[in-house]
């Protein structure tokens, strides 16, 4: 064999050599990625599998599955699961979930959800007045919360009002304290003086006795606006406002029972004390007995009208509330005793790209509006607390699930906290569940609610477009702005939102929604007894509790949520309007 043919046949062979070399070492990588994608799959299966323990795990102890009319069982979830240790060892007695080969954790509250029956009894005990002696709460006997002076310069803490005094309206700390004051009289305990047959009753403690308007032609939120107007009507002239029990035909169906059945107590905290509503309705049953000296007020606003409120007589009834009543309740709101608080309000809303607040007459309405609604909506009750953790729990209770179980596994795979990320932020917020926490959401959100149907008979409507056109405008802000809480009542707006918007998450309730232009009445009772209304006050307080708002101000339930918002400490958000309406 020559020389070169040798060279020639080790060349040969070397190339053979690598191109082997070449072929092993490509499916070898061939073979990692596949692993890798497996392994992944793998990972995402079992995320997927945690989760889904987690969401089951959440509606079993949170009673999410039973009648809401049943008490559901006691939540027997850890209350706080802060540190990485607490996450792997499991409580005694409460619900484990398997987390692959790495062990066991405990499920941490959820989040999203509330303990019902703790938080409704911590603030019915703050709703409870002290003894009359003294030291007992105070010359009134007022809860111990409403003598606190510290942490704002705006004095009382009402447990129910949230953020700085520079988050809410001005003034609001100091209004809602005096709303609960006289609406929780101290004198309603002590029983009527005996009448005699030829005199009528009297009492150191005066009442306006109102009849709920009549739903149709008047939504939910025309009828609040109505009975905030009827408030200042109450409170201007010294007499406690007590709503007639059983006319708040939004709440007469079977989950609205006893006490609460015709009232809008069945949703929220009372209006007022059950003893200073004994006491009006005795006080109007005897005056009634002494026949028609004091007849139904007069309808139109005026003197007549207006003595009579100011008289010493023990009861004034208003069988609904007249247009001219109305409006006489509204421009009652002018005779405040806390100065002008409106004129310190800083423009928050945006009309048409300018921001707009109304002339002073409107700041004036806006700023009672939203002090009197705040104190009727105060504190959802028992009831539509559990509405709203069904609602959470359906909605995004899920995609929670998602994130806990990520935050789990990190926690139990990291070598410490920092690499879990437990030095702060969303991970621990998570796994934190405070007794004074806000429920979660996924942040930041903007709240969209789309009001047409009948609506158009009112107002010029708008698309859902522009809606997300004001929304992006938003995203200039604020980039990672994604999610939307939408509420509407509307399919259409629902499945558009869906199909077409896909770089926005929308998270709404699954209820039945409306098909067709029809009234929102017919609307109302084809979907069942109470279906809407409990749907619109969770929707409702959903979005007040997000970052950013937009809505059409001419609809009534678009302005509640505005006026819900001031003092949600939420007053330095801002408001993006597709149009503007005072009443």
């Amino acid at each position: 064999m020559s020389v070169a043919r040798c060279f020639s046949h080790r060349r040969h062979g070397s190339n053979l050599y690598a191109f082997r070399g070449l072929a092993i070492f490509l499916l070898a990588l061939t073979c990692q990625h596949r692993i890798g994608r497996l392994a992944r799959a793998a990972g995402v299966s079992g995320r997927h599998q945690h989760a889904q323990l987690l969401f089951d795990a959440w509606d079993s102890a949170y009673g999410l599955s039973a009648n809401v009319t049943a008490p559901p069982p006691a939540v027997r979830l850890p209350i706080s699961l802060a540190a990485a240790a607490a996450a792997i060892t499991a409580a005694p007695g409460d619900a484990d979930v398997a987390v692959g080969a790495a062990g066991r954790v405990s499920v941490p509250a959820a989040p999203h959800l509330e303990d019902c029956a703790r938080v409704t009894r911590r603030r019915m005990q703050a709703e409870q007045r002290g003894g009359s002696g003294p030291g007992a709460g105070g010359a009134l006997g007022a809860p111990a919360w409403a003598q606190v002076k510290e942490g704002g310069e705006q004095g009382p803490l009402p447990p129910w009002i949230r953020g700085a005094d520079e988050d809410n309206l001005a003034l609001t700390r100091i209004a809602q304290t005096d709303l609960w004051l006289h609406q929780f009289h101290p004198n309603c305990s002590s029983s009527p003086p005996p009448s005699s047959s030829s005199s009528p009753p009297s009492s150191p403690v005066r009442f306006l006795v109102v009849e709920w308007k009549h739903p149709r032609g008047h939504g939910l939120g025309s009828q609040l606006h109505i009975m905030s107007a009827v408030l200042s009507l109450a409170f201007f002239h010294g007499r406690v406002l007590v709503p007639a029990p059983g006319t708040f035909s939004h709440a007469t169906h079977r989950d609205c029972s006893g006490p609460a059945y015709g009232s809008l107590a069945c949703y929220f905290f009372p209006l007022t004390s059950s003893a200073c509503q004994q006491l009006a309705l005795s006080l109007w049953q005897q005056q009634q007995q002494h026949g028609p000296s004091h007849p139904v007020p007069p309808p139109d606003p005026g003197p007549a009208l207006s003595e009579l409120l100011q008289s010493d007589l023990p009861v004034v009834f208003f069988p609904g509330v007249t247009r001219f009543q109305a409006k006489m309740a509204k421009e009652a709101s002018s005779a405040f005793h806390w100065g002008t608080p409106w004129l310190q309000r800083q423009v928050s809303t945006e009309l048409l790209g300018r921001r707009f607040d109304g002339e002073e007459r409107y700041l004036q309405v806006s700023w009672w509006r939203s002090q009197s609604l705040r104190f009727m909506l105060r504190w959802p009750s028992l009831y539509l607390c559990h509405l709203l953790n069904r609602a959470r729990h359906d909605t995004y209770g899920y995609r929670v699930a998602l994130r806990v179980a990520a935050t789990q596994t990190a926690l139990l795979t990291a070598s410490d906290g920092a690499a879990a990320g437990a030095g702060g932020g969303d991970a621990v917020g998570l796994l934190d569940g405070g007794a004074e926490r806000e429920p979660f959401i996924f942040r930041p959100i903007v709240s969209m609610h789309v009001r047409q149907g009948d609506k158009g008979h009112e107002m010029l409507l708008f698309s859902l477009a522009s809606y997300v056109y004001l929304g992006h405008r938003l995203r200039l802000h604020v980039p990672n702005l994604k999610h939307v809480w939408l509420s509407t009542e509307m399919q259409t707006v629902v499945d558009e939102a869906v199909s077409r918007f896909q770089d926005w998450i929308f998270l709404f309730t699954k209820v039945q929604r409306q098909t067709g232009n029809k009234f929102f009445y017919s609307y109302e009772q084809s979907a069942g007894p109470g279906a809407v209304t409990a749907a619109s006050f969770v929707n409702l307080l959903v979005a007040s509790q997000c970052d950013f708002f937009i809505g059409a101000l001419a609809s009534n339930w678009n302005r509640l949520i505005n006026e819900l918002r001031l003092t949600n400490g939420r007053y330095r958000s801002g408001y993006l309007a597709l149009n503007h309406a005072e009443w």
